[in-house]
């Protein structure tokens, strides 16, 4: 069985910032500590990686759409 393995990208790590900046900066304009917004901007940005890192535990299924990758 193939095991399936995630690099992200410079680039990628670079987005996770920018959505943590984001994220963070709405949640203090909306009226939270900002001691309570990097707490919940980090569990946000945490979960995100988490889904992302699911994808390795998704079978390879080529054959789906006829032709899209031929084994």
């Amino acid at each position: 069985m193939f095991v399936w393995t995630l690099e992200y990208s410079e680039d990628a790590e670079r987005d996770f910032e920018l959505i943590f900046d984001h994220l963070f900066d709405a949640y203090v304009e909306l009226g939270e500590a900002p001691d309570e917004a990097v707490e919940r901007t980090a569990e946000r940005v945490n979960r995100l990686r988490v889904e992302i890192d699911r994808l390795v535990d998704t079978p390879c299924i080529p054959d789906i759409l006829a032709g899209i990758l031929r084994a």
